[in-house]
């Protein structure tokens, strides 16, 4: 099975695989400056690549099972060489699961990360985002209660792994 994924290019011909890697660091500076489609502060990075980008889906070689097939309404984020998914839903208004989904790049496998703690019921409709080491979940749907507001922090503990 294989996970389709996006490939972005610069127009400059420099490439930047989406998946899992990042886009070129900028310099630091103590004043704001301009180079190419980057704009940096000494506290605020900022990339203004969507005019300078073209792309290509290129497909992600998988082993083993793909436990998100045919899901919808999740959330996903990348942390270093590994993809999360939380959430989501395969029929109309039915969550799945609260289990946080994890891909790696490397192993080209998916696992289920440890949890513990107070973490969010299965919901759809999420919204998750990594700053960091860390996963941000907010928001959501599920069957029993309706729309629910949480936001929860989902730690990193060692290398790039949550």
């Amino acid at each position: 099975m294989n996970i389709p994924c996006f490939k972005f290019t610069q127009s400059h011909s420099v490439s930047h695989q989406f998946f899992p890697a990042s886009l070129t660091p900028v310099r630091h500076a103590s004043q704001p400056f301009r180079q190419a489609s980057h704009i940096s502060t000494r506290s605020l990075k900022i990339a203004a690549v969507a005019s300078t980008l073209q792309g290509e889906w290129i497909k992600v070689e998988q082993k083993g099972e793909n436990p998100l097939s045919g899901r919808s309404s999740h959330g996903i984020a990348v942390i270093g060489d590994k993809l999360y998914s939380f959430g989501g839903e395969y029929d109309t208004n039915v969550g799945i699961d609260n289990d946080l989904h994890v891909f790696d790049f490397n192993t080209q496998t998916w696992s289920i990360a440890p949890a513990k703690g107070d973490f969010p019921k299965k919901s759809f409709g999420v919204r998750m985002v990594a700053v960091g080491t860390k996963l941000y979940v907010y928001g959501g749907r599920n069957q029993t209660e309706g729309t629910t507001t949480f936001t929860r922090a989902i730690r990193g503990r060692t290398s790039g792994s949550v």
